[in-house]
């Protein structure tokens, strides 16, 4: 059995400052140049770099998805970078040890807004957030709804307008089956807009958008430019009670 290090590093539209490290599903959470990166230690049974930086992905995917909900603004996992697997291979009066070390340098995102945590703080968060992995991890669809985490958080984090409102949509889709509603009673019953303009609904102007040509795509796309952010609000608020309000398995 090896033991691996793996680093990771998470982009948001925001900076984020840590004044200590906090831990979150074998994870150590801190914050570097603004942006909140994680050590994970892990067992293989392999050394494989390539296997480490798919669990190292997994994990930090998972991780970006609870931050998404606790701040309520989109992460995605910017970098994985693998660091060492060791092994200790015992012998009759010593221990052998092999150390395979790894280096990969990745593209740092551009960021803007700095949110400080203090001690006292970050320990409420901390609290929080192993809540929040355990609520989800004991739920029969927890992975399901991570995903439509996962799928607002790329909308949050998309500049186009349109893709914004389909990756909102596409979690909206997603949020709805988990409960067992279409998705005009699911939007009304978790207070989602369902005409923003008061005469075409949200499945109408998705439709368009992939679909129609013409003016009803013109049509659509403006829509979509203009009610994205509110569609995400609402989204985000109904992701928030959807969770709160599923009893584990």
């Amino acid at each position: 059995m090896y033991e691996a290090r793996a680093e990771f590093t998470l982009r948001s539209p925001s900076k984020y400052q840590f004044d200590e490290a906090i831990e979150l599903d074998g994870t150590r959470l801190g914050t570097k140049d603004g942006r909140i990166c994680g050590e994970a230690v892990m067992q293989t049974d392999k050394a494989d770099f390539d296997l480490v930086m798919e669990k190292t992905f997994e994990k930090a995917d998972k991780i970006a998805s609870l931050l998404t909900l606790h701040f309520g603004e989109g992460f995605a996992v910017e970098d994985v970078v693998p660091r060492s697997i060791v092994t200790v291979k015992e012998k009759e009066r010593t221990a052998e040890i092999e150390i395979h070390a790894f280096v990969r340098s990745y593209t740092k995102a551009s960021l803007t807004i700095v949110k400080r945590f203090s001690k006292e703080s970050l320990s409420k968060i901390e609290s929080k957030l192993k809540e929040l992995l355990n609520r989800l991890s004991k739920l029969e669809r927890g992975e399901d709804i991570l995903r439509a985490i996962k799928w607002w958080s790329k909308g949050y984090l998309e500049e186009d307008k349109v893709d914004k409102f389909l990756d909102y949509y596409i979690a909206l889709e997603m949020l709805a089956s988990i409960k067992g509603y279409k998705v005009k009673e699911f939007s009304e019953r978790y207070s989602i807009t369902y005409k923003p303009d008061g005469r075409v609904s949200i499945k109408k102007i998705r439709n368009w958008l992939v679909h129609a040509t013409g003016p009803e795509k013109d049509k659509a796309e403006k829509l979509a430019e203009l009610y994205a952010d509110r569609f995400g609000a609402e989204l985000l608020k109904a992701i928030r009670k959807v969770v709160d309000e599923i009893t584990p398995s």
